[in-house]
């Protein structure tokens, strides 16, 4: 896996209901987060996380797609707690 910074990264917080920045760029002439940029929501406390041009969610499924996404499945053991390692893996199986 190759070393990607994550310069200046932006924090957001809605609800579940809003759209997340960047949703609809055509319609609101958004710019692209910068990778690493974080939207919580407030009523559920989920967080996303941006990266390869999507809001992933910061839960052990989410990650696993994110994961899956970038096509490194030997990072899953560096991004993911140990403990939680053994789920991850089956989601690939």
């Amino acid at each position: 896996m190759a070393v990607k910074l994550e310069g200046t990264i932006k924090r957001y917080i809605g609800l579940k209901s809003d759209h997340k920045p960047y949703t609809f760029p055509l319609e609101t002439g958004e710019e692209k987060p910068p990778d690493g940029s974080t939207f919580l929501e407030g009523d559920t406390g989920v967080v996303f996380r941006w990266s390869q041009d999507t809001w992933w969610p910061q839960t052990p499924e989410g990650r696993a797609q994110e994961i899956q996404a970038i096509g490194n499945q030997e990072a899953i053991g560096h991004l993911i707690a140990p403990t939680r390692k053994d789920e991850i893996e089956a989601l690939f199986r």
